[in-house]
């Protein structure tokens, strides 16, 4: 008898578990989720007489460990029992079976998290120094494919520019714009290439990151197809999902989820099942060492349950919106200026969505931002008040502006008979001027060096900044404004002229590393300087006790809440001769003290503590507690009266 090598492989998910009905898991901080994941194998006789002398079969989809997913648990199963081995993917083998039909799959459960991967310094851009093991994923592959015509747009959208992380994040909304997200397109069924969705415009989320990646390997830039599940509202429970991770060195591999416009992480909800290189990548495979069968595979069947959420993701920035014009006419275009501040010491992408508001110009509701660390930007909105209302009235309307992670804005514009005329066009005119400044060229000509007094600082402080102004160039230049935020001076400069200037910053209410930005600028030419500082708070300490009695004979454990507002160390707890050492620590910390009612002078417990803050200063506090013995001896008495 002759064997048959049979190979079937089948791609297809269906979701036979519902999830709890709710619009979104995007500001949980963590989500459990329970993953059961299986598939079948069908035996058909072909001969009367067949043979079988072992079946394979391969899970390469089912839930992986990764920066945002950690697997607490993973069952593989099988009917009738399979010899199962993990060798990165799951392999059932069966030999010599009487069964029509076998079953396999694997139980999990999955703990997922909110959290980025903080990028902190600047990557530079082209990337350089890569290993030969990551430069394969530069490669283009069937579905991830390149032409001209993309590899010349990526290099249009990343020109000039220096930083890997921006120019990711430039591709990335690009690539969102240029793609409308499409569940109606013919590629919701069949997974289409790069090229032809650069052509057709077209595409669900693989089609539209297997463009990104393309786009992204066309500059340099390594990055992977993750293929994996995800919550979403369109349906009301997880769904098959791709997005991808971008190598940045020194990192490692960040996600980036251009349908959902996450760039530098993913929301809770991802689980991620397998990465590749290409797009089009297998569920499951199965092979067989058999003669006379007809082996048929089933589809691929993931169900999922939620078991638990987690907090929720908390706001990482300040924002802050205001219209550029308030009592306006009817019917006009009002820009609305959002100021965004990133709070932490890493890149931070948000996206901001108008979620109250008159109508929005172009329905253009959505922007999507990165920060650098500490950086603070402004975008605009343009909305149109209504016209077609009482103009014996004074109309008020909300604006309300959220960021994907629950940063708010808040605000309101008027807008009345004989109010200012904002004209679409003179709306147009005012953000396109903001743009314009950020387009201009660089001021090659003007030396531009700034320092300030001292590199840390305390919250309360004033900063001194001195900047030197020098022309190199071999023309006059006239009309050069130097800015440090709202101050700024006008120089005209001869050649190799130099000028001083000095500025002061109050630091209320500014913490950690802060990058400052100096400006030199005509109206066609601009140049900065970025001055960074470290800002932190002066220590505020407190120590607080519940208890209010002691029995004079007891010794008792009191546990005391010490806490600050920010970090300290080499903290030394000083009492009754005693003295504590404690780690470092920040917010608050519980201690545990052994008081004896006889060591206590007049209802009176002191301690001091020692202490230095993030700059190495030292401190000392002293605290009271009023802790009233009881049961004191009429001896004892009569001698402390005496005695004291």
């Amino acid at each position: 008898m002759k064997k048959k090598f049979l190979i079937i492989i089948l791609l297809l998910l269906i979701n036979f578990a519902y999830a709890e009905r709710v619009e979104n898991y995007d500001n949980f901080k963590k989500l459990e989720v329970d993953v059961n994941i299986n598939s079948s194998v069908i035996l058909d006789k072909l001969v009367s007489n067949p043979r079988l002398d072992s079946l394979n079969t391969k899970l390469i989809f089912y839930p992986r460990n990764s920066y945002t997913n950690e697997i607490k648990y993973k069952k593989p199963y099988s009917n009738p029992q399979a010899e199962v081995k993990e060798d990165g993917d799951l392999s059932y083998t069966w030999k010599t079976l009487d069964y029509n039909k076998l079953t396999f799959g694997v139980e999990s459960r999955v703990r997922n998290s909110n959290d980025f991967i903080k990028v902190r310094n600047k990557i530079n851009f082209p990337i350089e120094g890569l290993s030969d093991e990551i430069k394969e994923y530069l490669k283009p592959t069937e579905n991830i494919d390149l032409n001209d015509k993309i590899k010349e747009k990526a290099q249009e959208i990343v020109s000039g520019e220096t930083d890997a992380y921006i120019a990711t994040f430039k591709i990335a909304e690009w690539v969102r714009d240029y793609v409308p997200y499409d569940l109606n397109t013919l590629t919701a069924d069949v997974v289409q290439k790069s090229s032809w969705v650069y052509e057709n415009r077209e595409g669900v989320c693989d089609e539209i990151t297997s463009l990104f990646i393309s786009m992204v390997r066309s500059v340099g830039m390594p990055a992977r197809f993750v293929s994996g599940l995800v919550y979403t509202n369109t349906i009301y429970d997880f769904g098959a999902h791709g997005w991808a991770e971008v190598f940045f060195p020194g990192y490692g591999w960040v996600p980036f989820d251009v349908t959902f416009a996450q760039y530098g992480y993913v929301d809770s909800s991802h689980i991620k099942l397998q990465n590749s290189f290409d797009s089009k990548s297998n569920a499951v495979v199965a092979t067989a060492l058999s003669y006379g069968l007809n082996l048929t595979l089933t589809k691929y069947v993931y169900g999922t349950k939620v078991i638990s959420t987690e907090g929720e993701v908390q706001p990482l920035a300040k924002i802050s919106l205001s219209p550029i014009a308030d009592n306006v006419n009817f019917g006009s275009y009002v820009p609305i200026e959002i100021e965004v501040e990133n709070l932490q010491d890493y890149y931070l992408p948000l996206v901001l969505t108008v979620i109250k508001a008159p109508e929005v110009y172009k329905n253009k509701s959505q922007i999507a931002i990165l920060l650098k660390p500490f950086e603070a930007k402004s975008v605009f909105f343009i909305v149109k008040v209504a016209s077609d209302v009482d103009d014996n009235y004074i109309y008020t309307s909300n604006l309300e502006v959220k960021t994907n992670l629950n940063d708010l804005a808040i605000g309101k514009i008027k807008y009345m008979k004989n109010g200012e005329t904002y004209t679409l066009k003179k709306a147009l005119d005012f953000v396109n001027n903001i743009k314009e400044r950020e387009k201009k060229v660089y001021f090659s000509d003007i030396n531009l060096n700034c320092s300030s007094d001292k590199k840390n600082y305390y919250n309360n402080e004033k900063v001194k900044v001195k900047c030197l102004i020098e022309n190199k160039g071999n023309t006059n230049l006239d009309n050069i404004s130097i800015c440090l935020m709202e101050n700024c001076r006008l120089y005209n400069l001869g050649v190799s002229e130099k000028a001083q200037e000095e500025f002061i910053i109050s630091l209320n209410k500014i913490l950690g590393k802060k990058e400052f930005k100096v400006s030199a600028e005509n109206d066609k030419l601009v140049k900065y300087y970025d001055l960074g500082i470290n800002v932190f708070e002066i220590p505020n300490i407190n120590l607080i006790t519940n208890i209010k009695l002691i029995d004079y004979k007891e010794v008792k454990e009191v546990e005391f809440n010490l806490s600050t507002n920010t970090k300290i160390s080499n903290v030394i707890l000083s009492f009754n001769d005693k003295k504590v050492n404690l780690d470092s620590f920040n917010n608050s910390r519980l201690i545990n003290l052994s008081l004896a009612g006889k060591d206590i002078k007049n209802n009176l417990v002191k301690i001091k503590l020692n202490y230095e803050d993030e700059l190495n200063k030292t401190y000392d506090k002293d605290f009271s507690f009023k802790i009233e013995v009881i049961n004191i001896p009429w001896y004892i008495k009569t001698y402390n009266f005496f005695f004291g």
